[in-house]
């Protein structure tokens, strides 16, 4: 081979061994800068998508590059988020979980007690698809509040031994509120104000006792009642009476409200007894059948 051959490949040389240096590097994950009160952990800057992608290719789990905003919580490896209620950072939790959600977080809306008119406690208002569709595109798939048991089963009985965190503010009940929504699909919407809950949801029955079908029913909540009626409203379609249901609307109504008067011994403020309410409420509407008729039998 004559010595002027090679040439064109020794000029092309420095060129391929500057691109593999390039492509190495780039395989490399980035190194994100550390948050001042993340204790050595690294936060990602949210308002860089593709920065976060590209170095999430190379992390183990959600948390080697989902922040530690504020220490209030982490996102674990299976994007569970543990928050921690009763003890007076509800509110910095809050907007921990807002600031990690982009800003804003679809679908939930809370006011604190302090600029509600009239200062009768905090208002939480919430649309469950929204919530639920906004937390699970951040990557977090289920919303956990410490020491809260969301499959407990009332008893009646147990609710003198029941007394309040003194801190347990509107704050953790607005927490409390999302992470029952979040958990159930069937709540469309909730409104919690004072001592009145105002729930929507979705259940099922048959229509003509043969046809499968799901319909939304309005349940109204005044812990403040003297009666059962005042208590406890369900609002049902014009056509339920075409819609046999696994549960009926008497019986439901009746355990609902024993899970009131029962709450009504305990020795609890406002905000923890609502919120132990929308939790018994929860599991009381999904035990009534629920939008899923699988495992329903007439």
């Amino acid at each position: 081979m004559r010595w002027w051959v090679l040439v064109p490949l020794l000029l092309l040389l420095p060129g391929a061994v500057f691109a593999a240096a390039t492509m190495q590097n780039d395989t490399e994950s980035i190194a994100l800068p550390v948050g001042a009160n993340d204790q050595g952990q690294q936060t990602p800057i949210y308002d860089n998508p593709d920065l976060i992608e590209s170095w999430a290719q190379g992390a183990t789990n959600y948390t080697d590059y989902y922040a530690n905003l504020g220490t209030t919580f982490t996102v674990t490896d299976t994007g569970t988020v543990v928050v921690t209620v009763g003890q007076g950072t509800s509110q910095t939790t809050l907007t921990d979980l807002v600031t990690y959600t982009g800003g804003t977080l679809p679908g939930f809306a809370y006011t604190p007690p302090s600029v509600v008119v009239g200062g009768n406690g905090g208002t939480v208002t919430i649309t469950g698809s929204k919530l639920r569709q906004a937390l699970i595109e951040k990557g977090i798939l289920s919303l956990d509040i410490k020491g809260w048991d969301f499959d407990d089963t009332y008893y009646v009985d147990d609710s003198e031994y029941y007394e309040s965190e003194a801190s347990f503010d509107s704050g953790d009940l607005a927490l409390v509120a999302a992470a029952v929504v979040f958990r159930n699909q069937d709540i469309e919407e909730v409104s919690i104000v004072g001592n009145r809950i105002n729930v929507t949801y979705r259940t099922s029955g048959w229509l003509l006792w043969f046809i499968p079908h799901t319909f939304k029913v309005s349940l109204s909540i005044n812990t403040a009642g003297q009666s059962r009626s005042e208590r406890v409203s369900l609002t049902y379609p014009w056509y339920r009476v075409f819609v046999w249901l696994p549960v009926s609307p008497d019986t439901l109504a009746g355990n609902l409200d024993a899970v009131i008067v029962g709450l009504q011994a305990a020795k609890l403020n406002t905000e923890e007894t609502q919120a132990r309410l929308f939790t018994y409420v929860s599991n009381i509407l999904k035990q009534s059948g629920g939008s899923d008729l699988n495992g329903l039998s007439k």
